[in-house]
């Protein structure tokens, strides 16, 4: 059985940070635990994926409907995060249905912008130091996904 995501993605509304386009890492460190790019929508899920290497191919992929309705099914892809303060958590799946989940945790630094700190797992804990970046889009895909509700 699939382990279950801790957070809550019943948000109304994210003030903290922009959400009109993804963020992307900014350090280029590719060791494990990563977080390259990713979109956030405001109720509070988010869809990340790692397998887009570029940010031109993620722009693309992203902006693709085919794309983004072949993804709903892909619990790899999907996550939750929260917003509290100038803080941020992020949840997300590695690798497939029965990989661990990896949490994310930082801090926002300003609307456009936040840094991850940690990266847990159930077994072991990391020390990360990853900026990411808001770019804007002029079109975003939805958040419908089989998963999160």
């Amino acid at each position: 059985m699939a382990k279950k995501f801790t957070l809550s993605a019943n948000q109304s509304s994210i003030p903290s940070l922009q959400l009109t386009g993804y963020y992307f890492n900014t350090s280029g460190q590719t060791t494990f635990p990563f977080f390259k790019r990713a979109l956030f929508f405001e109720n509070g899920t988010v869809f990340y994926d790692e397998a887009l290497t570029t940010a031109a191919e993620f722009e693309e992929k992203i902006q693709d409907l085919d794309f983004m309705s072949s993804k709903r099914n892909d619990i790899t892809k999907w996550g939750i995060f929260t917003v509290e303060k100038n803080n941020i958590e992020i949840e997300v799946r590695m690798a497939d249905y029965y990989a661990p989940i990896i949490k994310f945790s930082g801090i926002i630094l300003s609307d456009t912008s936040f840094r991850l700190q940690r990266a847990k797992t159930k077994k072991m804990s990391y020390t990360i130091d990853y900026v990411l970046k808001f770019k804007q889009l002029s079109a975003k895909p939805d958040s419908t996904n089989n998963f999160i509700k």
